[in-house]
């Protein structure tokens, strides 16, 4: 959808109009998201946010609320004020709003954006994250209590831990909210630092050496044919009318990488072994992710790769950066690369809370 300009919902309820937001915005073309209303958040009533609420967690006698900002459109949020609490805001302006408050520009990231008090010392903290970091916030138990969690990499929880798994070595970073009272990377006892409402701990992980991946062309393709060719009649992949290519993989052991990624420029790619095909995919200017970990052993030494060449003619739509140059080439069918991704799993244990 294309941008939306000055947007404003009224929202009637119990004889009142409740203004969403207070003041017209633009809504970008490709946004979308989802507003709270009227949503009580251990007792501080926000009656409106153009931030989506993600989750809560729990420390000590604080109640801390996660929401993310929604790209394009400027964090602000309406609370209606509860008697005697303390209110305090990190950042942004603020304005009365009908017996309340609406503050417009909050800060987004790890840190608690606004602090309320109650009168019986109730602590309730607001953070907003940026939208890169909202898609990378976790929920999980780990050591009995469950914490916030920023980490890109894929987490899997268990009883006692948490396995973190990531393509290749190189730093690994991970925050808490709570923060634990011990913290370790394989064992390995780790020291955070403070981000924000976060604790964020960093390490290196150090994957095995893993020998080069070949491709060797074995058969050109005929562009004739290829250029009839339905890409749907299995048959026709049995023919000369498609370019195939040998992969030869390293000695078998344990660096022997579980995923491949192949870079391709072509119409339609299959990965075959022992004559039998695997997968296929069709292009879009991303590379096919291929389970080489998955191949029966003997059969890994027979893998082969086939493509249908990829046509000025052909009648297919690619995105703008995913269209090669017609202009010096009438087709393509090229293998640009084969990368190997050896799968690192790291173990994190955390204890207490601080």
């Amino acid at each position: 959808m294309p941008a939306k300009h000055q947007v404003q919902f009224a929202l009637h309820q119990g004889g009142q109009t409740l203004l969403i937001p207070a003041k017209p915005i633009t809504i970008p073309a490709g946004s979308f998201g989802w507003w709270p209303v009227n949503l009580d958040c251990a007792g501080v009533m926000i009656r409106y946010a153009t931030v989506e609420p993600l989750c809560h967690v729990q420390h000590g006698s604080t109640r801390i609320y996660i929401f993310g900002a929604i790209r394009g459109i400027p964090p602000q949020m309406a609370i209606a004020r509860p008697s005697h609490w303390t209110l305090s805001v990190a950042g942004g302006a603020v304005t009365h709003l009908g017996g309340g408050l609406a503050i417009y520009r909050l800060p987004t990231g790890p840190g608690a954006a606004i602090h309320a008090v109650a009168p019986t010392g109730q602590h309730v903290i607001f953070i907003i994250l940026t939208p890169s970091e909202a898609q990378h916030l976790w929920k999980l138990r780990i050591g009995s209590v469950r914490r916030a969690v920023l980490s890109p990499d894929a987490l899997v929880p268990s009883l006692h831990h948490l396995e973190l798994l990531r393509d290749n070595g190189g730093p690994v970073s991970i925050a808490l909210l709570p923060a634990p009272t011990h913290f370790a990377f394989n064992g390995r006892t780790a020291h955070g630092q403070p981000d924000g409402a976060f604790t964020r701990y960093v390490d290196i992980i150090h994957a095995p050496a893993v020998a080069p991946i070949t491709c060797t062309q074995i058969q050109r393709a005929n562009l004739s044919l290829a250029a009839k060719m339905y890409p749907m009649i299995h048959s026709n992949w049995n023919t000369a009318a498609v370019p195939r290519w040998r992969v030869t993989i390293p000695k078998e052991d344990k660096s022997l990488p579980l995923l491949v990624k192949i870079y391709y420029v072509g119409n339609v790619l299959r990965v075959y072994a022992g004559g039998k095909l695997l997968v296929d995919d069709f292009y879009n200017g991303k590379p096919l992710d291929f389970p080489l970990g998955r191949v029966a052993p003997g059969f890994r030494s027979r893998i082969e790769l086939r493509m249908l060449p990829l046509f000025r003619s052909s009648p297919i739509t690619l995105p703008p950066r995913a269209t090669p140059n017609f202009r010096t080439h009438r087709d393509y069918a090229v293998i640009k690369r084969i990368e190997p991704l050896l799968e690192c799993h790291v173990t994190c244990t955390a204890t207490g809370t601080q």
